[in-house]
C-alpha cells in the first residue's frame, strides 16, 4: 500500500483494532471510512456507524461488529456485501470537495460497475434503443444489463452491458459487435453494450451463468444453452471441458492464489459442456422465432 492515504495498523481507532484483530494494512479512504487488511488475508471496507459521509441506505448494509456497535464491516471479496456503494459514495465525496481521485478511475466508472450488482441503489440499466441490427421494437429484462431485443429488422439479438466486459472471454467478446457511436468513443467512455447476433448470443450467455452474473432460469433451457454451443461451436465446448478438468475454469479459486490464498482450484463434470440428444438448441423459452439466420 504505497498511497499517501496509508495508515500505521496503530492509527487505527483502538476500538477498530480490538475489535478487528491484528491489522497488516490499511487505508484512510475519507473522514469514518476506512480500508483494512488482516493478517488473516481478509480484507474489509469499514464504516463508522455516525459519519456523515456514507449514507443510510448503504449503512444499512453493513455488518455491525459484535461488541462494536459504532463499526459497520464490509467485506471485500463479496461483491453483495454493499462494499460498491461504499466505494461509490467515497468516491462522490471526494469529486464534491475537490480532492484528486487515483489514477484511472473517476465517478463514472464507479458507478457503472456498482450500478450492475445494485440497480435498487441506482436504477437498473436502460435497454439499448439501438443495435448493430436495428433500433429496439421489444426488449426482455433477463438480468441487470443483459436483455433480448427483437430489432425493427426482424432481428433477435442478446445485448451486454460492457460493465460485465472482463467477464467475457476473448472467444466471447470476438463475436460481440458495437454501434457506431461506441465504435467511435469507445466503450469504456460511453459504458454502452456488447451485442451479440441470436445464434452468437450461447456463449455469452453461458458463460456469464457460469461466472454466477446470470441465474438459471425456467426461462433458459441449460440443456439447449450447451447443445447451441455443440452445434455452432464445438471448438469451444471441447477446450472449455478440457480446461474445466484442470480446474482452470475455477476463477474464484485462480483470484485467490493471486492474492496468494491457499485454495486448491475445484473442477466438476457437472460443470462441462454436454450434449444432450433430443433437446434442441433454442435455449431462450421466451425469444421469438422470426425464422432469420443471425449467424
Amino acid at each position: 500500500m504505497e498511497r499517501n492515504d496509508c495508515l500505521s495498523p496503530s492509527d487505527l481507532p483502538s476500538e477498530l483494532r480490538d475489535a478487528l484483530g491484528p491489522v497488516r494494512g490499511a487505508m484512510l479512504e475519507c473522514p469514518g471510512v476506512y480500508y483494512v487488511g488482516l493478517d488473516t488475508d481478509d480484507d474489509y471496507y469499514v464504516v463508522e456507524a455516525d459519519t456523515p459521509i456514507i449514507s443510510d441506505e448503504v449503512k444499512a448494509y453493513g455488518k455491525p461488529i459484535p461488541g462494536y456497535p459504532g463499526f459497520l464491516l464490509y467485506p471485500y471479496l463479496d461483491r453483495g456485501s454493499g462494499r460498491l456503494l461504499v466505494e461509490y459514495e467515497v468516491c462522490k465525496y471526494k469529486v464534491q470537495h475537490h480532492i484528486p481521485l487515483p489514477p484511472n478511475e473517476s465517478l463514472h466508472d464507479t458507478a457503472a460497475f456498482a450500478a450492475e450488482k445494485h440497480p435498487e441503489y441506482f436504477g437498473a440499466f436502460p435497454a439499448p434503443l439501438v443495435t448493430p441490427w436495428g433500433y429496439t421494437l421489444r426488449h426482455k429484462a433477463i438480468d441487470n444489463g443483459v436483455y433480448w431485443i427483437e430489432t425493427d429488422r426482424c432481428k433477435e439479438v442478446l445485448a451486454v452491458h460492457s460493465v460485465m466486459l472482463d467477464d467475457l472471454s476473448n472467444a466471447a467478446k470476438s463475436l460481440a459487435r458495437q454501434t457506431r457511436y461506441d465504435q467511435k468513443h469507445g466503450l469504456a467512455k460511453t459504458k454502452g453494450y456488447l451485442f451479440f447476433s441470436k445464434r452468437d448470443s450461447c456463449i455469452p450467455v453461458f458463460e456469464l451463468m457460469m461466472d454466477n452474473r446470470l441465474y438459471w432460469t425456467e426461462a433458459i433451457s441449460k440443456a439447449s444453452l450447451m447443445n447451441a454451443i455443440w452445434a455452432y461451436y464445438p471448438e469451444y465446448a471441447a477446450e472449455y471441458n478440457l480446461m474445466e478438468q484442470f480446474g482452470q475454469n475455477d476463477l474464484y479459486g485462480k483470484m485467490l492464489q493471486k492474492l496468494k490464498i491457499s485454495t486448491e482450484l475445484k473442477s466438476s463434470v457437472d460443470s462441462m459442456i454436454m450434449h444432450t440428444p433430443q433437446v434442441s438448441t433454442d435455449f431462450f423459452g421466451f425469444a421469438q422465432h422470426t425464422g432469420a439466420d443471425y449467424g
